[in-house]
């Protein structure tokens, strides 16, 4: 099986549709950084189901989809299409031809085709699963999985062992009876929860169930009882409640009589208090008058008693303000001689200050000079504190580097000896290796003359297969196209037959065979067509229409009806052709697009459409239809279906999906049968010619031409590897001896070098000793005048800091001073203010002194007038409360026999109340027992004929009563669904214990299936793992030399858990692990581990991404020689930049950007030497 083509189009920067075509052998694809070779090897992860978009280099899935270029727009779609050859059957699949398909839509939709036809992603991983294919097998091979492979990524080692042993089916197949195992034992413990659960209910149900048959038997004894008690009770109540009512109209007659005797007495009543309440409200108003002037008199009274003493208040406070301002004149003298005693004092403390302040400026001065004899003394003495310690430092300095540098001496001396010793073996390896390239070369010779003449032979016949596998590629696309197109039609012509009537009367007539139906019968819409944007105007034009039958006679019609009216199913309408009128006045208008003329259907039809709806017009607007049928026409409809007739119908609105998928549907379905014919007619011709070049193609036989050719071709390689390694081993020695020559020149100079230092180093130190004992004497020096300078500065500040404690203090003697005279001063005028205030006040009392004489003598005035005026009122009072006394006797009087009278009415009333209330309670009581009776046992009293029975057992009854009832109660809370109930839950105890049965056996079997899918796995991963090992320390040493040495090997005890770890030792290094290694020296590791693996189950091709780039010349002819080998059963596509590499290569792909950000292929075959 190889990789036959590759089509890509709008994948990354591919915009356009292009393919590659690949033969079998070398495939090398190269271009420039950014040109997209690498989207070559994503677009076949992609199409394998490449799932994780950082693999592909993108933040998203959309972001696959080509994006647009400053000259180009975005695209909607990328999609990649591979083509497989299963020649050998390593597909279970029985096509010899797979195209597997991958579409990816903007919106997010993605399809997944085999052979074109959609399937499943599952479906694809299915396909490839344990054949080395897939995105991310070891058929796609990365540079940065190579280092994944090395740089202790277990996972990754493990994944392609596992895929070459074909473990990952047995994975996959464990893991699902795994989460299968989960599910079961999930459910067995949720069955076995709910088993208990229902085990409870069921035996709770079950005394349940026999209480409620128990309290059914008891409820029927008490109806029996209870009704009888119920109706004798009911017949007491009601013959009681009939005596009642006729006392209480007896008594209804004497109260009437009473009531108005009542009411002549309460009229009488009513004027004497009238009378009473006039001479009540005159003696209020006396009263009140009263007051007022016994109030008016009282408060003259008061005025006057308070404004004499108001007059006394005022002499007494004019007395007292007087002796005050004599108080205060004598305060402002005392104030005034102390203020000039501060004053003196203030001036002198002035004084005082000044002379201070004097002093500290002086002290303050000497202060800084003595800080700066200081600060130089210490800058002289720190300078030689410097100057010491530098030396110090120096000396030690020179000793360490004395130190080393004959430590480095005696190295020097050791490796010198051994550079000599090398030299020497090289030689003796160097004369060995000469004599074999010698007899490797004649060998060559004579194997090359041999080679050319069987490749002319192979590549004949080798072209000519590929001319006829060609011409069978390209006709199997189109018969595979033609295909596609048959199978497309078809669906179409099955969608079109399986349409139906929107009504079931409707489809009824056109299913049925009992009517003399047309033999091609059909809808009105059906034999209309037109363009596809005149869809929606048509079919609201024809409305209801365009579900009618049309048949082509009256009796055709008429047979329907009887059908219809057979079956009493509504009327329908029927169009026959024969009696469609001819309508010759079908006139186009000018400007005006009606809908015969757009229309493709028979003439009759035609007249059909003007005789129901006249001329029709199709517009794009509403202004327009509007316009048209004011005028012009008789209808107007725009093309998405508004409609407005002449007659001032309107029809618009939304529309369905399949509204208008019957309209042309007769046509269609003729144009589809006919294409289908031409199709058929086409694959039948091609399927012919198909038949002779597959003939052709088996009588070619270039295999065993090729077998020939390869057997040579390995002979040869091996011959020329041999060479190659000696001609390296040769070069390599060559290198090392001059390599050990020059580091021996290279240590001489050093040995001399660091004599010479070590002389220089001991001549300086002793120098630097005798500076340092000068630097010892001046250091003491320069420290005794520091001490002094210190001394001084330190008597200076003290002189300073007493000095300024002495200002602080006059300064604050001063301020006290001056703050006590302006609080004086305060206090003058503020007395001073108080003698005027005083003044001030006297003249004011003496005014209001006046003014209260004047104001008493108008109030004695008014006193003795309102005296005489109390006398009047009071006599009046005295006269009208004579009169009312004489009209309150009266009303006494009158009071006292209406309460008689009173007396006697309530008498009657309460005794009418208590006989009524005896007869509500009775018709209440009749009540309750027909409430109860319905409840209880939907027994209507009230419309039974019921006497009572004086006989009739009533304790007795309700002892019996009492006793059912009891024992209902003592049953306690009844369930009345408890029998049903029980039958329910019993009935899915037993269904959920053979749940539980039939779930252990399933979990008894899932475990023995892991259990044999582990054995297996384990077998086959530990025989494929053995292979492995032995080609990978085979392969290595084919690499490196013979010498090499490399191994792999499981850590654990768990075989398909355990990691795997590799060891590489190339010739002369013993590197503790592999990280140790070159960039290179793991390339080919990992290199030679994936051969390994590729020995074990070859992948039918494999597609490696730079991965020769960390190689350099030697190694990258090592690693073109493994592949080379490895192409005569693996197809290799090779991403490349290395010019050996495409040297190797049988067929080059190059990889351009003509236009900026769009990538275009030109391939050369390199056996043809021409471009494809």
């Amino acid at each position: 099986m190889f990789l036959s083509e590759l089509e890509i189009s709008g994948f990354k920067s591919f915009a356009g549709k292009t393919k590659f075509k690949f033969a079998d052998g070398i495939t090398a694809i190269v271009g420039p950084n950014g040109c997209g070779k690498s989207n070559v090897v994503d677009a076949v992860r992609w199409v394998l189901g490449e799932q994780k978009t950082s693999v592909l280099r993108s933040d998203s899935m959309d972001s696959v989809i080509f994006n647009g270029t400053s000259k180009r727009n975005p695209l909607g779609m990328a999609e990649v299409t591979m083509k497989l050859e299963n020649n050998k059957a390593v597909l279970p699949s029985e096509y010899d031809s797979i195209q597997i398909s991958r579409r990816l839509f903007r919106d997010g939709a993605s399809n997944y085709l085999l052979n074109k036809t959609k399937c499943r992603l599952k479906d694809i991983n299915d396909l490839f699963m344990d054949t080395g294919l897939g995105p991310d097998s070891y058929s796609v091979i990365e540079l940065k999985m190579v280092e994944a492979l090395i740089n202790g990524k277990m996972d990754e080692r493990r994944r392609m062992i596992e895929e070459a042993a074909g473990v990952t089916r047995y994975k996959q197949r464990r893991k699902e009876t795994s989460n299968k195992l989960q599910r079961v034992q999930e459910d067995l413990e949720r069955i076995n929860d709910i088993l208990s659960e229902v085990e409870v209910n069921v035996k709770r149900l079950s005394r349940q169930a026999k209480k409620t048959k128990k309290y059914n038997e008891l409820s029927e004894q008490l109806k029996s009882i209870e009704s009888d008690l119920l109706k004798n009770e009911y017949a007491s109540f009601k013959s009681k409640n009939s005596s009642i009512k006729q006392f209480i109209l007896e008594l209804s007659a004497k109260i009437e009589t009473l009531e108005v005797n009542l009411e002549s007495y309460e009229n009488e009543l009513v004027t004497t208090r009238e009378d009473k309440s006039i001479y009540d409200q005159k003696i209020n108003e006396l009263v009140a008058n009263e007051n007022i002037l016994k109030n008016q008199i009282a408060e003259s009274t008061r005025l006057i008693s308070v404004n004499k003493e108001k007059l006394i208040s005022l002499n007494n406070i004019n007395n007292r303000l007087i002796e005050d301002n004599a108080n205060s004149e004598r305060f402002i003298q005392k104030l005034t001689n102390d203020i000039a005693q501060l004053n003196d004092k203030l001036a002198k403390r002035e004084e005082d200050t000044n002379t201070q302040n004097n002093s500290l400026e002086e002290l303050k001065t000497d202060k800084q000079l003595r800080k700066s004899e200081l600060d130089e003394a210490r800058e002289l003495a720190n300078a030689d504190i410097d100057v010491l310690n530098k030396l110090k430092n120096s000396i030690q300095s020179s000793y360490s580097i004395i130190e080393n540098n004959e430590k480095r001496i005696e190295k020097i001396s050791s490796k010198i000896e051994n550079y000599k010793e090398e030299i020497s073996q090289e030689n003796k390896e160097i004369e060995i290796k000469n004599n074999l390239v010698i007899e490797l070369s004649n060998s060559l010779k004579n194997l090359n003359a041999d080679l050319n003449d069987k490749n002319e032979n192979y590549q004949i016949t080798k072209n000519k297969l590929e001319e006829v596998t060609n011409e069978l590629n390209r006709l199997n696309d189109t018969i595979s196209d033609l295909r596609s197109n048959i199978s497309g039609k078809k669906a179409q012509l099955e969608f079109l037959e399986s349409l139906s009537a929107d009504d079931d009367t409707t489809q009824m007539l056109i299913n049925s065979k009992d009517w003399d139906k047309p033999v091609n019968i059909t809808l009105l819409e059906e034999l209309i067509s037109a363009d596809e944007k005149y869809n929606k105007a048509i079919s609201s034009v024809l409305g209801a229409y365009r579900n009618l039958i049309v048949v082509d006679t009256a009796k055709q019609a008429e047979s329907a009806f009887e059908l219809l009216k057979k079956k009493n199913l509504s009327k329908r309408a029927i169009i026959c052709r024969e009696l469609i009128p001819t309508n010759t006045n079908q006139q186009s208008i000018a400007g005006v697009e009606l809908l015969t003329d757009i229309i493709d259907t028979d003439d009759d039809i035609k007249s059909l459409l003007v005789a129901l709806f006249g001329q029709v017009a199709i517009t794009e607007s509403k202004d327009n239809a509007y316009a048209l049928t004011k005028s012009k026409v008789n209808a107007a409809v725009t093309l998405d279906g508004f409609l407005i007739n002449k007659n001032g119908i309107l029809r618009g609105g939304g529309s369905t999906k399949n509204e208008t998928a019957n309209l042309g549907k007769q046509k269609r379905i003729k144009d589809i049968t006919k294409q289908l014919t031409e199709l058929q007619t086409s694959l039948d011709s091609m399927m012919s010619k198909k038949e002779e070049l597959t003939n052709k193609k088996n009588e070619l036989n270039p295999e065993r031409l090729l077998q020939e050719v390869k057997k040579l071709e390995n002979e040869i390689k091996q011959i020329e590897n041999t060479k190659l390694q000696s001609t390296m081993k040769i070069d390599s020695l060559k290198n090392n001896i001059e390599m050990y020559e020059k580091s021996i020149e290279s240590s001489n100079k050093e040995f001399e070098d660091l004599q010479n230092e070590i002389k220089e180093l001991q001549s300086s130190i002793e120098e630097r000793k005798e500076k340092l004992k000068s630097a010892e004497l001046n250091k003491e020096d320069k420290l005794k005048g520091l001490n002094n300078a210190e001394i001084r500065y330190s008597k200076a500040n003290e002189e300073l800091q007493a000095a300024e404690i002495l200002m602080i203090q006059l300064k604050s003697d001063f301020n006290n001073i001056k703050n006590e005279i302006e609080r004086s001063n305060g206090q003058l005028r503020a007395e001073k203010n108080r003698v005027q205030s005083r003044k001030d006040q006297i003249v004011q009392n003496e005014k209001s002194n006046i003014e209260i004489d004047s104001t008493n003598k108008e109030l004695e005035s008014k006193l003795e007038l309102d005296n005489r005026k109390l006398i009047e009122v009071s006599n009046q009072k005295d006269q009208s409360d004579e009169k009312r006394k004489s009209i309150e006797e009266k009303q006494i009087s009158l009071t006292n026999e209406l309460h008689t009278k009173r007396n006697e009415y309530n008498k009657l009333k309460d005794s009418f109340h208590k006989e009524d209330i005896s007869r509500s309670e009775y018709e209440t009581k009749m009540e309750s027992l027909e409430n109860r009776a319905f409840e209880a046992y939907d027994l209507q009293l009230a419309q039974l004929d019921l006497e009572y029975d004086e006989n009739f057992p009533i304790t007795e009854s309700k002892h019996q009563v009492s006793e059912l009832k009891n024992g209902l109660v003592n049953l306690g809370s009844i369930n009345f669904e408890a029998v049903q109930e029980y039958d329910e839950q019993n009935e899915r105890l037993v269904f959920l214990t053979k749940q539980i049965k039939d779930l252990t056996e399933s979990e008894k079997t899932l475990k023995e299936t892991i259990k044999e899918i582990n054995i297996t796995a384990e077998e086959r991963f530990e025989t494929t793992f053995k292979q492995i090992k032995e080609n990978f320390s085979n392969l290595f040493k084919k690499l490196f030399s013979d010498e090499a040495f490399a191994d792999i090997s499981l850590s654990g005890d768990n075989i398909l858990e355990s990691n795997i770890e590799i060891t590489a030792k190339p010739p002369g290094k013993k590197p503790r692990s592999i990280d140790m290694l070159s960039g290179g020296e793991k390339t080919l590791t990992a290199i030679a581990l994936l051969f390994a693996i590729y020995l074990v189950k070859p992948s039918p091709f494999c597609i490696l991404d730079e991965v020769d780039a960390p190689l350099d010349d030697a190694n990258l002819r090592r690693f073109n020689s493994l592949i080379k080998e490895f192409s005569l059963k693996t197809q290799f596509l090779i991403v490349t930049h290395m010019k050996i590499t495409m040297e190797a290569a049988d067929t080059l792909y190059g990889i351009t950007q003509q236009e900026v950000g769009i990538s275009k292929i030109v391939s050369v075959n390199l056996k043809k030497d021409e471009i494809l």
